[in-house]
């Protein structure tokens, strides 16, 4: 597999790339995720430099992030049910729980009736 170069969006080479023969299938066989576009959840941690070349692996945590020297910011962070970033997410650290710090509800306006 070390000889494939994965053609797949965010995706690098497994970690046994050099022992594992590329099969029928190289790409499915050779290629997982990266860490490009993982969102870190650790407060104050954010994507390893090599995120692009080191995969996901079964703790993306653990994998793709690292501890900054300067608290994580809200932006990127993807908010859920129906809430959104607030306006301050550029200024504002993510905290070890970025669904409140970093998230507000969302308003009636920005709703779209689904009911006839």
């Amino acid at each position: 597999c070390d000889e494939h170069t994965c053609a797949t969006a965010d995706h690098t080479l497994i970690a046994a790339a050099a022992t594992t023969d590329q099969g029928a299938d190289a790409e499915t066989t050779c290629c997982t995720p990266s860490c490009t576009g993982y969102s870190c959840t650790t407060a104050d941690h954010s994507l390893k430099t090599d995120a692009a070349t080191t995969p996901r692996g079964a703790d993306a945590e653990a994998a793709c992030c690292a501890a900054t020297t300067t608290p994580q910011k809200c932006t990127g962070y993807e908010c859920t049910g129906n809430t959104k970033l607030g306006e301050n997410a550029d200024t504002t650290d993510r905290t070890d729980n970025p669904q409140t710090a970093c998230c507000v509800a969302k308003k009636c306006d920005e709703h779209t009736c689904a009911t006839a």
